[in-house]
This record gives C-alpha cells, structure tokens and sequence, in this order.
C-alpha cells in the first residue's frame, strides 16, 4: 500500500540562506543573497563552504514555538543564553558546543565592560554558528532526496516529486534531485549520481548519533523496508525542520550580544547591522526589537 506523503510545508519556511558582510567585524561569508529565480551553485574555497541560497527566512513557523523553545534559559544581564537543550536532537547540542565558549565569554565581558574584547569573542560566536548553517540544508536536502528514491521505488511519483522538489529548494544544486523530479515527472526511475553533499553535514553528527535523533532515524530507515523507510525518512525530516528552527534561534544571540556591544560603545551604525543579522536568524526576539527601537529613538 501507498504511504502518504508529508503535508505541503510554508512555502516561506526556508526563504534562503544569506549574510551581509559588515566592516571588519563580519565572519567569513558563508552565502550570497538571491533572488527567488536566480540558480545557484556551491563550492569549497580555502576549507570554506562558499553557498548560494535564498536567505533563510523562519518567521512565519517561528512565532508559534518561540516561547516553548525559550522557556528554560539563564539571564546574563539583558542576554538569554538557552541552557536546557535536554529535548534537543543530539546533533543541534553538539554544533551548539562549538560556539557556546565564546558566546558566553563574550557575555562575561559584557558584562565587566569590557567591550572591545566582547566583540573579539562575539565575533568568534558569530563565525562559528554561521559555520553550521549551510549543513542543516545540506542534511534536510539529502533527507527528502532519498524520501523521494524511495517514493519512485514505489511507483508513487506525486510523493516522489514532491520531495525532490523540497530538496532542489533546499539546495538548489541538488542534481540528484533536480535529475529526479524531472524524471518523476514522466514516471521515470532516476539514474543520476547519488546525492554525495550530505556527506557534509557530518560535521553535525555527534558521537552517539546511533542512539537517537535524525541520524539515528536515517540509519534505521536505510535498512528498513520501503514502507518502514518512508516513515522513518518523514520523522526525520520533520525533526530536521525543527532543529534548524532551534538553530536560528541559538545562532542569534551572538548577534544580539555584539550589537549590544556596539550600542555601548556609540557605534549605532554597526550595532543596527548585527541586529538585523540577528532578525533575518530570529524575528520574535524581542531583546533584539528592544534594541533595534532603542535606537531608533
């Protein structure tokens, strides 16, 4: 029997993935802002992934989860450091511990005024975090790419169309899947190459990712049978979608922290950038729509 497929995400779920460089205190460029229509290709520059995506846009999921996800969090000063991520999948713990030193030793410097070294460490959070984004694409692409084989495996080629095209979404240089919806399209099965940049993303994969999590589901749903698998695939997948949402919401605060920096120093021009760096990550934190009307004023 047919097992359906997932419900049609906001199709502003995921408007792309950009940044903005700013001065001398901007982390290296991870991606390049587009237009909706225009390609997009990937690439490695001096041990840097060089990306073209659509600037990631959570917002419209965003204001129904915030306070859930931020309800447990420690206070340093007008900072919100989330420290219970007991209920997160291992592999956002552990892309979290990668910038969490800095983050919160930019916060202590915060906080003994000690501004001009705060920004030395923020900076640091900030490249680091931004580090990891491109990955959360890359694992959620490949996830609906083999979704998708195994939905035209299946002879359910709506489904596998479907699922081919959230990939291409979610990277547009995605062949694999770009090859394959065209040849769903004609109920065709597809011969091209297997989608190798998910192999990327195992920078996010902790040690123990056999125990649970989405790279646990991936393992079990690759040896499971196809109806088993698509289940698996689709629990993934979601639990992909909301820990990229959690991601955002972590990988703003170092943003939030430098422009509160910034401010202190009287450098408004640079602190409004980090906050709007900080909105296009998290829209419903309101420490940084605090500070963005602060001054404003």
């Amino acid at each position: 029997g047919k097992i359906a497929a997932p419900t049609t995400r906001n199709a502003d779920f995921l408007c792309g993935l950009g940044g903005v460089v700013y001065q001398q205190y901007a982390p290296p460029a991870l991606a390049r802002l587009n237009s909706a229509h225009q390609s997009c290709r990937s690439g490695s520059h001096d041990n840097h992934i060089i990306l073209l995506f659509h600037r990631c846009n959570l917002c419209a999921q965003r204001d129904n989860v915030s306070k859930n996800i931020l309800a447990k969090c420690s206070v340093f000063a007008n900072h919100r450091i989330m420290t219970d991520l007991t209920h997160s999948d291992p592999c956002l713990i552990h892309a979290y511990r990668q910038w969490q030193a800095p983050l919160e030793q930019g916060s202590a410097l915060y906080n003994a005024s000690k501004m001009a070294q705060a920004i030395i460490a923020l900076t640091d959070a900030t490249r680091i975090s931004a580090s990891f984004h491109p990955l959360f694409h890359y694992l959620e692409s490949g996830l609906n790419t083999e979704l998708a084989e195994i939905y035209a495996a299946n002879n359910q080629w709506q489904e596998a169309c479907t699922a081919y095209e959230r990939a291409v979404f979610l990277h547009h240089d995605n062949t694999t899947a770009i090859a394959g919806k065209t040849n769903a399209e004609t109920k065709q099965p597809n011969t091209a190459e297997r989608y190798r940049t998910i192999g990327l993303s195992i920078k996010l994969r902790p040690e123990n990712y056999q125990l649970n999590g989405i790279y646990a589901l991936r393992k079990q749903a690759r040896t499971a049978s196809p109806l088993e698998s698509i289940t698996l695939y689709q629990q993934a997948i979601a639990e992909c979608e909301a820990t990229h949402l959690r991601y955002h919401q972590l990988a703003a605060l170092p943003w939030l922290m430098r422009a509160q920096c910034f401010a202190a120093q009287g450098e408004d021009a640079l602190a409004r950038n980090d906050i709007r760096h900080g909105m296009d990550l998290d829209r419903a934190n309101t420490d940084l729509l605090q500070l963005s009307v602060s001054l404003a004023a």
